[in-house]
């Protein structure tokens, strides 16, 4: 098989829909040849697809990939070409595709990124000045024809006069260095830097006609200059000299005036820091300085950025493409036409979130999202929603926060667009400042007045944003309805606020140009709608995925990217009803339940889920920790730290990540630190009590102390010892909830995603805790461990039942997918066009069980799981298994006919279709009686064994 991809065309190949896919992060611990020793194992998995974190040439240090400097070069910390080639040969050789994950929106301003250089050094004279999208001619005149790099520790001239900033002279060029980075000089300061050095250097002619010489170009200049440095002794030594006088003293300030006077000359300027989020005039990845937003809607710039990954489509080496944050683009769906149009056969799937009802836009070209959608469906399954009202008693009792999620979402975007996007705000406000004048109807508006409107219709703006284009006649009935729902918000919540500005930003948001707007006016009404556009999505990523999740922190499962906290679970029949939907219009959409931006892994959800279902048993501990660690706090500006709301989401964060006994005593070491790291993420991000713009350390190490406090294990630690039955109790029926929920991700419409390592059991938390190295060595070697067991024949009753030992499902949950993957890679029809039927159950299984068939032609999987297992088990510790605890609940299985037979694939076991008062069906005491998830199949061959 491996020949025959070789060297067969994809166009012959046809169209590559994966199975099921396995997602790898690569970074110089894991790089090409890793992932080629794991093919064999990723193979024997189920695996039909390896789908790769960025794999083009990064940032040196970078460590996810995500900070671009050269799209059409691998990156070259994950290994050689060759190297590269002998991963993919390896895939190929198991027939295997490649997903790899594509960064359209930005690129790393970063002095190693070729195109970003060439910018820095000339300006707009560049030819790569129209790739970026930046702002030549921002507000302050200084600025103009310069870029702002917003990257020194202080004040610009405290830095300067502290001798921090120096001009320095490597290879023959001229470079200002600012401790490791390195800035280009312009090549019109090159005159007079070589006049001056001159005159350093006087016995040296050569210099002088150098320096007169203007018909060499910077680069002939620079190899002189090089050729110079090697051969004169006398060069180096007044260039030593030279630089020396040049770079200043310090202590003495005018001795800076020329480096000083040269700075000025640079189309760049380098500013403090805290500087960046009012004056930066380019635009960035959220609020990243390090990332510079590209203009791929230019061809030039798609086809320069496209070459590399193009060949890889073309010659079949990469078969897939994640689009990493189209929202960011101008125009998202022209982007994704134009990919399409060059990579016709290849899988795309685009990193889109979907808010609440909000559906992927129907005219895009991809196969669906990267599953944040199903994420938060299957997950909120397993959150028990009648008891959502006593949980808000219970936070607002232990913490004395809000419980109103919108107007805290509300606030924390106002507040991002105050402080993180002022720049972006303010540059958006004078776009629609001169739309305002070019009619009568905005001449009034001032510049005060349409930036509070502005920041208003964002702030309420109820999704990432909006998909109109150039050639948009009007917004879609959907689009229309979410921009009236945002200006509707907006003059609720401001009823002093002049509504004429509201309802002028409404007009151009619904493409309704002045009545007396000329061409230029309505072009630039368009401009403002694009760019407005380009701002909603990452106020809304950073307003609510980065600040409100880790503020409302009432139960934090629910705080996911694409997460709606204020739903508290989801029903099974809006379940169903999702995947009804995703079969009609997106069967190809990928299934997640963890990624590398998930705040916390499906495991660590699984478990805080539990809670839901012992709201009683949760309010009684917290109250009892709060009290045993009352005395672990610090003072801190007169008041206790940490604050109840991040001790509540302290305990939670323990009880869902907390390491199985066996495990916690050896890594005990690393795990405070881990906890430590992810609460200090936890606290700046929410802004609360710190920040990253503005830190405080005492309130930080508070929080560290507290957890070191905490996490003691001396014997006297009252904490520790009420703290670890009550958790291992909840991870004994979170275990429950995993399995289900990698099982019906498994069998759902769509392509499930497994996250590295995520095969057994997995407590990371948020990034980059969650790119920590996988043991894949010893999962090997415990899937050898499993297929020999089912070889040997056992496969069921008690031998499965040693899977689930005190709580830790590693092996239950590798062999859940092992199983499941393979008999869905031998029956791809089944699942890829296969009918989805829900399924219903009597007594306990109504509420108490997720049931689905996929149907295609004859042939049926049935995917049964339990669900909410702590009250289906009256709170017992016990295995949610066979009529003991089932007793007479009946699943309904209509389209079958009594005495037909079903196989278990993980037991083996046969069940058979019964009758029941003239309805088809099987006891699920017995469907569920030897493990506790199940997938029926009448598919009689044995196909995995």
């Amino acid at each position: 098989m491996s020949e025959a991809m070789a060297s067969t065309p994809q166009a012959a190949r046809g169209k590559r829909v994966p199975g099921a896919t396995y997602r790898l992060q690569f970074n110089r611990g894991f790089t090409f040849r890793d992932a080629a020793a794991l093919v064999e194992y990723l193979h024997e998995l189920g695996i039909t697809d390896c789908y790769a974190s960025p794999l083009f040439k990064a940032r040196a240090e970078s460590t996810h990939g995500y900070d671009v400097c050269d799209f059409n070069q691998l990156n070259p910390n994950l290994g050689t070409r060759e190297d590269f080639d002998r991963f993919t040969a390896a895939l190929q050789s198991h027939g295997m595709g490649l997903v790899v994950d594509l960064v359209p929106n930005h690129m790393a301003s970063d002095l190693s990124n070729g195109w970003w250089f060439d910018v820095l050094q000339n300006g707009r004279e560049s030819r790569y000045a129209s790739h970026f999208d930046i702002d030549w001619q921002p507000l302050k005149s200084d600025m103009h024809d310069k870029v702002m790099i917003p990257i020194l520790e202080d004040h610009y001239a405290t830095v300067l006069e502290s001798g921090k900033l120096k001009l320095f002279f490597e290879e023959g060029a001229f470079l200002i260095a600012y401790y490791e980075n390195k800035f280009p000089v312009t090549p019109k300061s090159y005159k007079s830097l070589l006049q001056e050095l001159g005159d350093a250097v006087t016995e040296e002619k050569t210099l002088s006609r150098l320096a007169g010489n203007s018909g060499d170009n910077l680069s002939q200049q620079q190899s002189k200059l090089k050729k110079l440095h090697e051969k004169s002794a006398l060069f180096r030594k007044g260039l030593t000299t030279f630089l020396e006088q040049f770079n200043g003293k310090a202590g003495s300030p005018g001795s800076f005036d020329r480096l000083h006077n040269l700075l000025q000359q640079q189309h760049y300027r380098l500013a403090h820091w805290k500087v960046g989020p009012e004056e930066i005039n380019y635009r960035r990845f959220f609020d990243v300085n390090e990332l510079v937003s590209v203009r791929m809607e230019l061809p030039e710039v798609f086809q320069a950025a496209h070459q590399l990954i193009f060949k890889l489509v073309k010659d079949g080496t990469v078969t897939g493409l994640r689009i990493d944050h189209p929202d960011g683009l101008w125009n998202p769906q022209q982007y994704l036409e134009r990919l399409r149009e060059n990579a016709p056969l290849a899988y795309v799937v685009a990193e889109k979130i979907l808010t609440r009802e909000e559906l992927l836009p129907p005219n895009w070209p991809v196969d669906g999202t990267t599953g944040y959608d199903f994420l938060n469906q299957v997950n909120g399954l397993f959150v028990q929603s009648g008891n959502e009202t006593v949980f808000n008693d219970i936070y607002r009792e232990f913490t004395g926060s809000s419980l109103d999620f919108h107007s805290m979402a509300y606030a924390s975007k106002k507040r991002i667009l105050e402080f993180s996007l002022a720049s972006e705000l303010n540059a958006l406000t004078h776009r629609l400042k001169r739309v305002a004048i070019s009619t009568r109807q905005g001449l009034d508006f001032t510049f005060r007045q349409l930036h509070a409107g502005l920041a208003e219709v964002i702030a309420t703006f109820p999704v990432y944003r909006t998909y109109i284009t150039e050639t948009t006649h009007e917004p879609s009935a959907v689009e229309k309805e979410q921009i009236e729902a945002a200006i509707a918000d907006a003059m609720a919540r401001n009823p002093k606020m002049d509504h004429a500005i509201l309802n002028f930003i409404k007009s151009l948001l619904l493409l309704r140009s002045p009545t007396d707007a000329d061409d230029a006016g309505k072009k630039q009404s368009r401009e403002f709608v694009m760019k407005f556009q380009q701002l909603t999505s990452p106020v809304m990523a950073k307003g609510l995925e980065d600040t409100t999740f880790y503020n409302f922190n009432r139960f934090v499962s629910l705080n996911e990217v694409g997460g709606s906290p204020e739903e508290f679970g989801t029903s099974v029949e809006k379940f169903h009803q999702y995947n009804l939907l995703k079969q009609e219009k997106w069967p190809h959409s990928m299934l997640s339940s963890s990624t590398h931006d998930t705040k916390r892994a499906e495991d660590v959800r699984a478990r805080i889920n539990v809670l839901s279902e012992i709201p009683d048993e949760w309010r009684s501990a917290v109250t009892r920790w709060s009290k045993l660690n009352a005395d672990k706090k610090t003072m801190v500006n007169g008041s206790p730290a940490p604050h109840p709301n991040d001790e509540y989401l302290l305990y939670q964060t323990l009880v869902g990540a907390w390491l199985p006994e066996a495990e916690i005593l050896d890594e005990q070491k690393d795990f405070q630190p881990r906890i430590q790291a992810y609460m200090y993420k936890a606290l700046r991000e929410s802004k609360a009590h710190t920040s990253w713009n503005d830190p405080n350390p005492a309130y930080e190490n508070a929080l560290k102390e507290f957890i070191s406090k905490l996490l003691d294990n001396a014997p006297g630690n009252a904490f520790l010892k009420d703290f670890r039955p009550f958790q291992k109790r909840i991870a004994f029926f979170g275990q429950f909830n995993s399995l289900s929920q990698i099982l019906l991700k498994m069998t759902a419409p769509g392509v499930p995603d497994i996250y590295q390592g995520t095969e057994m059991l997995d407590l990371s938390l948020v990034d980059p805790d969650n790119r920590r190295p996988v043991d894949f060595k010893s999962r090997h070697q415990l899937l050898n461990e499993l297929k020999s067991r089912q070889q040997g024949g056992s496969g069921s009753n008690s031998s499965l039942k040693e899977l689930l030992p005190e709580g830790n499902i590693g092996k239950a949950k590798l062999f859940t997918t092992y199983r499941t993957l393979n008999f869905r890679r031998e029956h791809r029809e089944l699942f890829e066009k296969g009918n989805y039927v829900p399924l219903t159950a009597t007594e306990l299984g109504r509420e108490h069980v997720c049931s689905f068939a996929r149907s295609h032609q004859n042939s049926w999987v049935i995917t049964v799981v339990p669900r909410l297992v702590v009250l289906l088990n009256a709170g017992e510790e016990q295995l949610p298994l066979g009529r003991e605890v089932w007793k007479n609940s009946w699943l309904f299985l209509p389209q079958l006919k009594p005495g037909e037979k079903l196989r278990n694939i993980f037991t083996n076991a046969i069940v058979t279709v019964e009758d029941r008062d003239g309805q088809s069906g099987a006891a699920l005491g017995d469907v569920l009686a030897d493990f506790p998830v199940a997938l029926l199949t009448n598919v009689m061959d044995p196909s995995v064994v």
